[in-house]
């Protein structure tokens, strides 16, 4: 097995490998070499849309922004440090609780955007942090890392899947590694 830094990579680049198999395979094969830089920019701007519209949706903790968001919003594939949720009433049920009831300011905020696409699906990969105040008034920072999987449907670029991670907390000091 793989740990740590090196798991992620591989991961990582495994989950990219099998989005541009996907899309090849769904585009049957074909690819437009014409004006690919200029779709590919067209493709990005239009994610990273969407990708603000996310952003907008946690900082207002807007449920109903976010399901509009989503390619097929009743079958959700969103994984977070917590758990896998695969259902819009297990999304909203998360959205609402932790993100709307958990906290009265939200500000995500994001950073090394980077975003790529390949015929039909695209994949915005980027650093978060989420400044809050918790709803007894405390204080709350937290950073991580994302991958937001899309599709091009006709309702535009839509996510079809987002995973999110925060860093592990270090092994006790004396542990051996």
């Amino acid at each position: 097995m793989i740990y740590g830094e090196n798991a992620t990579r591989s991961s990582a680049g495994l989950f990219i490998a099998a989005a541009m198999l996907a899309a090849a395979c769904a585009s049957g094969g074909q690819t437009t070499a014409v004006s690919g830089a200029q779709s590919n920019d067209a493709a990005a701007a239009e994610i990273r849309a969407i990708l603000d519209r996310y952003t907008k949706a946690v900082n207002g903790a807007d449920d109903q922004m976010l399901r509009d968001l989503w390619a097929e919003p009743e079958r959700i594939s969103y994984v977070n440090p917590m758990q896998r949720l695969r259902t819009w009433g297990e999304l909203q049920g998360f959205w609402q609780g932790f993100l709307k009831n958990g906290f009265t300011r939200r500000e995500l905020t994001l950073s090394n955007v980077a975003i790529q696409s390949v015929g039909d699906a695209g994949w915005a990969v980027f650093d978060w942090e989420f400044t809050a105040t918790q709803a007894d008034g405390k204080p709350s920072q937290t950073r991580g890392w994302e991958t937001q999987v899309y599709r091009r449907t006709d309702r535009g670029w839509r996510i079809a899947h987002a995973h999110y991670s925060v860093p592990a907390a270090p092994p006790p000091t004396g542990t051996p590694s």
